[in-house]
């Protein structure tokens, strides 16, 4: 994983859903390091809300959208069920025939399904919110979801 090419944006600062939108426009800069359709933000630890995380996927979106001049969707995985898993599965496939989609995931110590849905996406970024999160929870999600789809790390609080 390289952690170091993803942010924080600039020395001593984090990043938070309604920091200025040249934040955003950095990490979504960053985030262009590698070809994707499907960008996951997984959460390290349960004290990274899901509301959370799905903010930070529609500011990001958004930043996407300024710089693409095109719909960069967003999927919400915060709370995907075992019986609706296979049709979230279906809408994201259809939905990223139409342009770029960012899902955000619930922390895998939360939701049974994120490791596995995230093994489906092109590329991820790791979200760790400051003090919260411990470099083994870190390191045993990016295992387990395959280190080669990780484009970094960003850090939050």
């Amino acid at each position: 994983m390289t952690a170091g090419k993803l942010l924080p944006p600039a020395a001593g600062t984090s990043i938070n859903p309604t920091a200025p939108s040249g934040d955003w426009h950095r990490m979504w800069l960053v985030t262009q390091a590698k070809p994707w359709r499907t960008l996951g933000l997984v959460p390290v630890a349960t004290a990274v809300s899901r509301t959370f995380v799905l903010e930070a996927a529609v500011s990001l979106a958004r930043a996407g959208m300024a710089q693409l001049g095109a719909q960069v969707h967003v999927a919400d995985a915060t709370s995907v069920s075992f019986e609706n898993s296979l049709e979230f599965k279906a809408q994201l496939r259809a939905t990223q025939d139409d342009g770029r989609v960012i899902v955000a995931f619930a922390p895998p110590s939360e939701s049974a399904l994120t490791i596995p849905l995230a093994r489906a996406v092109d590329a991820a970024i790791l979200c760790i919110e400051l003090g919260q999160a411990r470099s083994a929870q870190a390191k045993e999600i990016v295992d387990s979801i395959g280190p080669q789809l990780f484009l970094g790390a960003v850090t939050f609080g």
